[in-house]
């Protein structure tokens, strides 16, 4: 058997006037691994990805540089068929 890898982005959504906002994001943060449990996948891990925003014309022209952004991905994994990994 292979594995097969999925990254979700995730991001919390609470409001700032939430005094259990981290109760808040935990919960959001279950739904979404319970989600993706019920289709099959298991939750890996919680990943940081760096992403480089480049300016656009405009902004290149004005001076802006380069923005790093950190990005959270959920990564989930599932044995899968080794034939089903050759057709991807």
């Amino acid at each position: 058997m292979a594995i097969e890898y999925k990254a979700v982005p995730f991001i919390a959504s609470v409001k700032s006037a939430d005094k259990k906002s981290a109760d808040t994001a935990a919960a959001q943060l279950a739904a979404t691994i319970n989600e993706h449990a019920r289709q099959g996948w298991d939750f890996h891990e919680l990943a940081q990805v760096t992403v480089a925003v480049q300016p656009g014309c405009l902004a290149g022209l004005t001076g802006s540089k380069v923005v790093y952004a950190h990005i959270d991905q959920l990564i989930f994994r599932r044995a899968v068929a080794e034939q089903k990994m050759g057709a991807a």
